[in-house]
């Protein structure tokens, strides 16, 4: 086992494998239900544009949230899972972010107009970023600084921030569709609140 794997700070919370196994499955029914219930608001109905709140829902909330606990499971093996997730979530959110792109342009409306798009791109840029970083710096196998624990612990930290503020920027994205609907607005939200000591704390 490479000795970045053995050094890690053991989490606040380390999930046994049952409870990893019912994250798991919370993130992944998370994902496909709160992604398609954003993705028909608030017309009731699947379009083009659902594909926007569906990706970003899966690739800011689910596989990030899945990453994030494998990774508080430590290990060789849950470090590169971790990594592959993690890429994954980001393919997803600029996949959601071609896909509001491309709806502003085919109905002629300006871009980067809300707190919520401009939230978007700033997690979009970090997501970029600490995937770069952990790929490169960090890969358990020729991570220049894989052993590095400042650098180690600005990923773990940071990261955490940034998915914080992304679950944010969703919850601000379904608001901006369902205005103040609360029960709707609830229904998204507080499974997250619900999720947040057990991935990113």
């Amino acid at each position: 086992m490479p000795p970045s794997a053995k050094k890690d700070r053991k989490p606040s919370f380390q999930p046994t494998g049952a409870q990893y196994g019912f994250l798991v499955v919370m993130f992944v029914l998370y994902g496909a239900g709160m992604g398609y219930f954003a993705g028909i608001q608030p017309v009731s109905a699947w379009r083009y544009f659902s594909w926007h709140p569906f990706l970003m829902t899966i690739g800011m909330i689910a596989l990030p949230g899945i990453a994030t606990v494998t990774k508080k499971k430590g290990g060789y093996v849950n470090t590169k899972i971790h990594g592959i997730l993690s890429w994954l979530g980001i393919f997803c959110t600029l996949g959601g972010y071609y896909v509001i792109y491309q709806n502003k342009e085919m109905n002629g409306a300006p871009h980067l107009t809300t707190p919520h798009a401009w939230a978007g791109i700033f997690v979009m840029g970090n997501m970029c970023m600490f995937g770069t970083v952990g790929g490169v710096l960090l890969h358990p196998d020729f991570g220049m600084a894989k052993t590095n624990q400042t650098y180690r612990l600005a990923h773990k930290l940071g990261g955490r921030v940034v998915l914080i503020i992304a679950w944010f920027t969703a919850v601000m994205g379904l608001n901006t569709l369902v205005g103040n609907d609360y029960p709707k607005l609830l229904t998204y939200a507080a499974p997250l609140v619900c999720l947040v000591p057990y991935s990113l704390m």
